[in-house]
């Protein structure tokens, strides 16, 4: 189907296509999801596109930066030190980089995804939720990270498994 919003879309329980993001000043082609309610009218839901349109708004401002200093955190209280110690500093070190700035953080980070949650009538938040993979850790199988975003705020942060 061709959207009159995010262009082409395949169905498949959920609505999947393609949707380009500048992040950090470079445009990036990311997967787009599009959750789908099983007792929502066929489609994508009004509420959808608002919550999309209230997102890139809120993404053309300072909510590249707010998610990043989240991201940061995460990593410091959440990722860092929590697996690989090892006796070899150099290996630790480059396992576990200090990462504590927005430029260093935004580096090790690839935007890859972006999920609009379904909206239903007692579901009174809306979410979109972004994707990263990143290049901290041994584990190149990651699962990545999920951010969770309410309107612009930074509502959940963890695994890409949050979004689902």
């Amino acid at each position: 189907m061709t959207d009159k919003i995010f262009g082409n879309l395949v169905f498949d329980d959920n609505f999947y296509g393609k949707v380009t993001l500048t992040f950090f000043g470079k445009p990036t082609e990311v997967d787009l999801i599009i959750l789908h309610f099983d007792d929502e009218e066929d489609g994508i839901s009004d509420s959808q596109y608002e919550v999309y349109n209230e997102f890139i708004e809120s993404w053309k401002s300072e909510l590249q930066n707010k998610i990043v200093e989240k991201i940061i955190e995460y990593y410091n209280e959440e990722e860092r030190f929590s697996y690989g110690f090892d006796d070899d500093d150099e290996e630790f070190n480059r396992m576990w980089p200090e990462l504590d700035t927005i430029e260093d953080m935004a580096k090790t980070l690839e935007l890859d995804g972006l999920i609009i949650d379904y909206t239903y009538a007692l579901k009174k938040q809306k979410s979109i939720y972004l994707t990263f993979g990143y290049t901290w850790g041994n584990d190149t199988d990651s699962n990545g990270i999920c951010v969770e975003i309410t309107g612009d705020e930074i509502t959940d942060i963890g695994f890409r498994d949050i979004a689902f």
